[in-house]
This record gives C-alpha cells, sequence and structure tokens, in this order.
C-alpha cells in the first residue's frame, strides 16, 4: 500500500506534520467479483457475495463443479445453492431414486417414477396399479380344464388333448367320430380310435344280465402274454338278439347282421355260445360287441384266462 496522501505538511522538528491525511481505499479497485460489494473494515476488506457465490472475493461459484445430481439443475440461493431435479429424482443433491426407497410393484413389475408418484410397468401376466392383478383370477373364459395365460391385452387359453377351440370348448370325441366299436381318445394333436386294452379278467355286455341297451358299439384289445396261451369263454347265460328275437340256437356270419358279437374275427348271435376260442402265445385279439335299434336280450360275460404252454 502507498504512503498516504496528505493535504497539507508542516516542518517541525526533525520531522514533518501533515494534516488532513487521506488512505487509498481497501476497495478501489473493487476485490470483491460477480457483483459482490466491497466494506472496509479493520485491517482490510470484507465481501458481501452475491447469490450463487463464495470466497473471500466471491470468485467461487456454488454451482461450479455443479453438485446437482442425475442431470439436476443447480440455482444459487442466499448462502449456497438449490437443486431442481429431474423427474424421478430426489433429495437435495438428486441423488435418491424413490423406487430404490420404497418399491411398490408386485409380480416382477417394473418401478419407475414420474413427477410426483412413482408407477410400475407391468409384465405380461399382470395388471393393476402395481400388478397385483392377474386377468386369468378375475375372468377365466377357458373350459374343459383349459389353462389360461394372459398376453398383452387379451387373455388365452392352452387347451388339453382332445379339446380345440378359442376357449377349449370343443371335445373332438364328442360326438365320437369314431366306428366300428371302437372308442376315441384324446391325444397330442388331435384324438385316435382304439380299441379299449383288457389284460385279464372278463368282458361282460353293458348291464348283464339285463338287457344291454340298444345302439351300444364296443370294441376290445385283449393283450397276448409270451409263454401263455388266451382261452375266451362265454358263460352260459347267452342272448344276443337275432333276426328280430332272443332265439335259442347258435347263429354265426352274415345271420348276425343288427346285433351281433365278435370273437377272433368270426359273428355271433342267439342263445348257444360257441366253444371256447384259444388264441395262440403271445397273439393279440379283437372282441367286438355291437347292438341294434330294435329288441335286445340278456347279453353275455366273456371271461379271459390264460394258460402256460
Amino acid at each position: 500500500m502507498q504512503n498516504p496522501r496528505c493535504i497539507s505538511c508542516t516542518e517541525v522538528k526533525e520531522a514533518h506534520l501533515c494534516e488532513n491525511c487521506c488512505k487509498e481505499s481497501v476497495c478501489d479497485p473493487d476485490p470483491c467479483k460477480n457483483d459482490g460489494v466491497c466494506s472496509p473494515v479493520d485491517n482490510g476488506y470484507s465481501c458481501s457475495c452475491s447469490p450463487g457465490y463464495l470466497g473471500e472475493n466471491c470468485d467461487v461459484n456454488v454451482c461450479l463443479p455443479n453438485p446437482c445430481k442425475n442431470d439436476g439443475i443447480c440455482s444459487p440461493v442466499d448462502n449456497g445453492y438449490s437443486c431442481n431435479c429431474a423427474t424421478g429424482y430426489l433429495g437435495q443433491h438428486c441423488d435418491v431414486n424413490p423406487c430404490d426407497v420404497y418399491n411398490p410393484c408386485l409380480n416382477n413389475g417394473t418401478c419407475y417414477p414420474s413427477e410426483f408418484v412413482v408407477n410400475c410397468s407391468c409384465p405380461l401376466g399382470f395388471i393393476g396399479t402395481y400388478c397385483e392383478v392377474n386377468p386369468c383370477d378375475v375372468n377365466n373364459p377357458c373350459l374343459n380344464n383349459g389353462t389360461c395365460y394372459p398376453s398383452e391385452f387379451v387373455v388365452n387359453c392352452r387347451c388339453p388333448l382332445g379339446f380345440i377351440g378359442e376357449f377349449c370348448q370343443d371335445d373332438l370325441c364328442d360326438p365320437s367320430p369314431c366306428n366300428e366299436g371302437r372308442t376315441c381318445f384324446r391325444v397330442d394333436g388331435g384324438f385316435d380310435c382304439r380299441c379299449i386294452i383288457v389284460n385279464d379278467g372278463s368282458i361282460t355286455s353293458p348291464n348283464y344280465p339285463r338287457d344291454y341297451p340298444n345302439q351300444f358299439d364296443k370294441c376290445y384289445l385283449i393283450s397276448g402274454r409270451p409263454g401263455q396261451n388266451t382261452t375266451l369263454t362265454l358263460e352260459a347265460q347267452y342272448f344276443i338278439e337275432v333276426d328280430g328275437g332272443c332265439d335259442f340256437q347258435q347263429y354265426t356270419g352274415e345271420d348276425c347282421d343288427d346285433d351281433y358279437l365278435v370273437l377272433d374275427g368270426v359273428r355271433y348271435c342267439g342263445a348257444e355260445p360257441p366253444d371256447s376260442i384259444i388264441v395262440p402265445t403271445g397273439e393279440n385279439t379283437t372282441v367286438r360287441f355291437r347292438s341294434g335299434v330294435d329288441i335286445t336280450c340278456t347279453g353275455f360275460n366273456l371271461s379271459i384266462t390264460y394258460t402256460d404252454v
């Protein structure tokens, strides 16, 4: 600092006496930056800084570098700064994702913040504010044990074997497409017409020993066993309608054109059972019983036995 400037000076003994002395101003030139206001104080000066600036000379910008995270905007305020946070962030420095603090989304829903709340982006198969609703639980349109599963905007049905249609409403086996006494079985990709497999025991006409029903048609596959013959034997109480009545004779072949029992490829009807039929070891054989639309009789009881060869 330069010596004080004197307005008047008088010489005195061994010295000079100055009057009306002026010191140079500590605030000239102004040391305060960025519109700070300089004030002289004892032994120097003090800067009163504008909002957003700090430091002895107001040369520190509180927003540089930006203390606000995640694209937050820093704004100077008295004694510091304030962060205006981007959507989805909170906190003094915009470093808090509200979904990390509280995630209400269920069933693997994705939490994302909006301006004032958190929202949930639901995976396929769930709806609701918090992905808490499976639409299949609200309205399951699937029939016949079909499995309901949601897609993006609707629910769909995965049908069990033998059922088709949007809601699994169509049964491929009802009415049965099978003929010659075969039974419709639901299989992967559709249906299959097969005889019912019988391994042992007996086969009887429906309601036996009472009259069998009209319009019955069923076939049975009797499994052969290695090293054993299969013997088919009809019990004595045996009546199958022939020519409009329950005749007490044995008829075979073309004479049995309405109601009949097929054993080993031969048709039987009437009231006299054939002799036991022996099927060679290991061979399968088919039995079929059919009834017409008119008179019915007692029917049959066919026993199946296996004997070692």
